[in-house]
C-alpha cells in the first residue's frame, strides 16, 4: 500500500543513513597517521634545515612533538572506544587500523590507552650529527653533537610519562601551546652534503689587483679545501 507519510522525506531530498563505524574508522585511521607523522615532523624538521642547534632547542622541541603525538593518539582512542560501543569487534578494528600502515608499537598502545613517549629516530641521530661534522669542519672546531647533550633529559622525559592513560593522566612536561622558536646564533645553513656552490658573481677580491685563478680541479674538491684555496688567493665570498 503507498504511504505518503513514508514517501515525504524521500520527495524532499531527504534519505535514511545507515550508521557504519567500521568504515568510518578506516577515513579515521587515515587522518590518524598523518596526523603523527605532522607530530614527528615538529620536532624533525626546524632542527634539520642546517645550522647551530643547542641542547635546549632539541628538549622544547621534543617536548612540543611528543605533546601533539599524545593528543593525536588519545583522539583516535577514543574513536576506537566509540566503534567498540556502536558493537565493532577487536578483530575488525585490529584489521582497519593495522592496514593503514599503523606501526605495531603504535597500535599496541591505542588498544592498551596507554601512552609512552617515542624516542628520536635513528635517522634523525645520525642526520644531526652529519650536520654537526660539516659544521666543525667549516668552522674549524670540535663541537659534540647537541643530541648526546638533550639525551639524559629525553630519557628522564620517557621515563617520567610511560604508560600514561589516556583517560585519566595528563602528559607532565609540556603546557605552553605556542610551538617553540628556535634559535640559532651564528647559524652557518649547510648545503647537502658534499655539495657546494660558488657563484662567480658574488666573489669579491680584497685588493684592487688581486685575479680570480682557480685551480682547474677546483670544482671537485671537498668543501674546506675550496673554502681554504679561496682563502690562500685572498678571494672572499660575500
Amino acid at each position: 500500500m503507498f504511504n505518503l507519510e513514508d514517501e515525504l522525506p524521500g520527495i524532499f531530498g531527504f534519505r535514511s543513513i545507515t550508521s557504519d563505524p567500521a568504515k568510518a574508522l578506516t577515513f579515521m585511521t587515515t587522518d590518524f597517521v598523518k596526523g603523527l607523522k605532522n607530530a614527528d615532523n615538529l620536532f624533525t624538521a626546524p632542527l634539520l634545515r642546517g645550522g647551530r642547534v643547542t641542547k635546549e632547542d632539541i628538549i622544547n622541541s621534543y617536548k612540543y612533538s611528543q605533546a601533539q603525538r599524545y593528543s593525536v593518539l588519545k583522539d583516535m582512542y577514543k574513536n576506537i572506544e566509540a566503534a567498540r560501543t556502536l558493537g565493532v569487534s577487536n578483530s575488525i578494528i585490529n584489521r582497519k587500523v593495522k592496514r593503514r600502515g599503523v606501526k605495531k608499537d603504535v597500535f599496541n598502545q591505542l588498544m592498551r590507552g596507554k601512552f609512552t613517549p617515542t624516542r628520536p629516530s635513528e635517522f634523525f641521530i645520525k642526520r644531526l650529527a652529519e650536520i654537526n661534522r660539516e659544521l666543525n669542519k667549516l668552522e674549524g672546531v670540535q663541537v659534540r653533537s647537541p643530541y648526546f647533550e638533550a639525551l639524559p633529559e629525553i630519557n628522564k622525559i620517557v621515563s617520567d610519562n610511560r604508560n600514561l592513560n589516556f583517560l585519566d593522566d595528563e602528559i607532565k612536561f609540556y603546557e605552553d601551546p605556542e610551538p617553540p622558536v628556535i634559535q640559532q646564533e651564528s647559524r652557518i645553513t649547510t648545503p647537502p652534503l658534499n655539495t657546494v656552490n660558488i657563484n662567480p658573481n658574488i666573489v669579491n677580491t680584497q685588493g684592487q689587483n688581486a685575479s680570480l685563478s682557480l685551480p682547474a680541479n677546483f670544482a671537485s674538491l671537498s668543501t674546506a679545501d675550496k673554502l681554504k684555496t679561496l682563502n690562500d688567493l685572498g678571494i672572499r665570498i660575500g
